[in-house]
């Protein structure tokens, strides 16, 4: 069997919701594609089976592999980990699934951009993001050395390819607030900066329904402290935690005003 160029990479939940409407639009945009040289699996981490009765009963003019995520549920970089477990594609795109493609050419454009860097280990692309039906905020990626507290200057997972070869990295499933931007710091230590792709391949969705709107400021705080613990040294690690410290208390008190206003 012909092993495909992508594998194009969607994890999957509930979304409060709003999954299969999202989930529905995104495969939408994949199968308008001129690229067809890919392979589409779905790892779903829902307690239900809505999206898998979905997927089962509607042709979408193409394969798609689905994968029912039952251990370590509800943990979201295990769920894209075992995307990669199962992936058979030269290079991995991922979509996170109420994120869309950014026209026809989109996977076309990205091959080619990787054909021009054969051997390169990883690839981030711009964006445009959605928020009620209007396209704002055109964003093109760049790594920081600080991206591991938080600065993610490359946005979501939505915009990253990654090859898929014997140096291919897992995602930490220690994180949650910071799963992609530990990724990208692991990457970078390892293969130096990506590829960035300027044209806004991705649509990435803003809403309510983000991870990172539901998550408690403490365990932001957390996850930032452990961070710092790993990736710093010397007197500057104290520093940090003293600045975000205070970051969590500036947080913690304009919340609580808000709720009192």
């Amino acid at each position: 069997m012909k092993t495909p160029f992508f594998t194009i990479g969607i994890p999957t939940y509930e979304m409060a919701g709003k999954g299969l409407l999202f989930l529905g639009e995104l495969l939408d945009t994949i199968n308008e594609q001129i690229f067809r040289d890919f392979e589409v699996i779905i790892s779903d981490h829902s307690i239900d089976n809505e999206i898998e009765k979905f997927i089962k009963l509607k042709d979408f003019g193409f394969n798609i592999t689905y994968l029912k995520k039952t251990l370590n549920n509800r943990n979201p970089p295990s769920n894209i980990n075992n995307i990669i477990k199962h992936s058979k594609g030269k290079y991995i795109k991922f979509v996170f699934q109420d994120d869309l493609l950014n026209g026809s050419s989109s996977l076309d454009i990205l091959a080619k951009k990787i054909n021009e860097h054969e051997g390169s280990e990883w690839f981030v692309s711009g964006c445009l993001h959605l928020k009620n039906e209007n396209l704002i905020n055109p964003m093109v990626p760049y790594f920081n050395k600080n991206i591991h507290l938080g600065i993610n200057t490359i946005s979501s997972p939505s915009v990253l390819t990654i090859r898929n070869s014997v140096n291919l990295l897992r995602f930490n499933e220690t994180y949650i607030w910071l799963l992609d931007c530990i990724y990208y710091k692991d990457c970078f230590s390892n293969f130096g900066k990506p590829v960035v792709i300027n044209s806004p391949l991705v649509i990435n969705r803003l809403s309510k329904n983000q991870l990172t709107n539901k998550l408690q400021e403490s365990e932001k705080f957390i996850e930032i402290i452990r961070s710092i613990n790993y990736y710093e040294k010397n007197i500057f690690k104290y520093l940090l935690y003293l600045k975000y410290s205070l970051i969590f208390c500036r947080n913690v008190l304009t919340a609580k005003l808000r709720q009192n206003a």
